[in-house]
């Protein structure tokens, strides 16, 4: 039978009480160094290891093997916050410019980093919703700018007005690069090579007048891209064909107020083969 107080055999230990230290917890905190960084292997679940080095930092490594820092603090309103600074950068070399949280991080520049949060909450600001906002401000550009794609814009152009407006808008969609079906429901097929598959993700915006005359001139010497040749030499009327479809869908963008210029402002219409 085991001694203790409740059976009345031993007496009441009034020692105050620490909790054991173990290996474990001895190891949760170190002075952090590139190296060991490299060496520390996952394991079946998470685990962290607080940096010595920089007050709040912690370095995480997943069940995966992906290793990043974050920190850990105690927000304005007294609740506990988390962030995610970056994923730790193998590769050994030093980032050149001021870090930001997101970018792959050294343990020097996640240090950095770390001391540039700390003074930004020294100045009373909620570093922890000026992420969250920053990030869902980058989201809602990145999801502007994939409705705002050249593929993404072409296909609204032949749905919203050359479909139910013009007879040859199945030609208009194919000289920009959408193949069309017979079924009205089925999806639009990307041409290899077209521009819609040249710019799939390119924002039209960001579509410059240089950039038109140059697939112009291209359509003129050598074909449409996407399309096929008929005529293998020089072919006004390949380029005018070409600039008038684009051009019509340009002018449909601006007065969506999907672009705010139209690049063809600049650009003229190429002349007429002479007879």
């Amino acid at each position: 039978m085991r001694l203790c107080y409740a059976r009345g055999v031993t007496p009441y230990n009034t020692l105050p009480v620490h909790p054991l230290c173990t290996l474990e917890a001895q190891l949760s905190s170190k002075l952090l160094t590139d190296a060991a960084c490299r060496r520390y292997a996952r394991r079946r679940e998470r685990y962290r290891i607080r940096d010595l080095g920089a007050r709040s930092l912690y370095f995480v490594v997943e069940p995966s093997g992906f290793k990043a820092f974050e920190m850990r603090f105690r927000r304005p309103g007294g609740k506990p916050g988390k962030v995610r600074l970056g994923p730790f950068d193998t590769n050994g070399k030093e980032l050149t410019g001021e870090p930001i949280v997101g970018q792959p991080l050294s343990l020097s520049a996640a240090r950095h980093l770390c001391a540039a949060i700390h003074r930004q909450r020294a100045m009373g600001v909620d570093v922890l919703s000026e992420i969250r906002a920053k990030r869902l401000h980058q989201r809602a550009e990145l999801e502007q700018q994939a409705g705002n794609a050249f593929t993404a814009c072409t296909r609204d152009y032949i749905d919203e007005y050359a479909r139910p407006r013009t007879k040859r808008w199945h030609e208009t969609a194919s000289v920009l690069g959408l193949r069309y079906g017979d079924d009205d429901d089925t999806e639009p097929e990307i041409i290899l090579g077209s521009l819609c598959d040249r710019w799939r993700h390119r924002s039209v915006s960001s579509i410059t007048d240089h950039d038109l005359f140059a697939v112009i001139s291209e359509a003129k010497k050598s074909g449409i891209p996407g399309k096929d040749v008929r005529n293998k030499g020089v072919s006004d009327a390949r380029a005018r064909d070409l600039h008038t479809k684009l051009s019509g869908m340009f002018t449909w963008l601006r007065k969506q107020r999907r672009i705010t210029v139209d690049p063809f402002a600049n650009l003229d219409l190429p002349a007429a083969a002479q007879e």
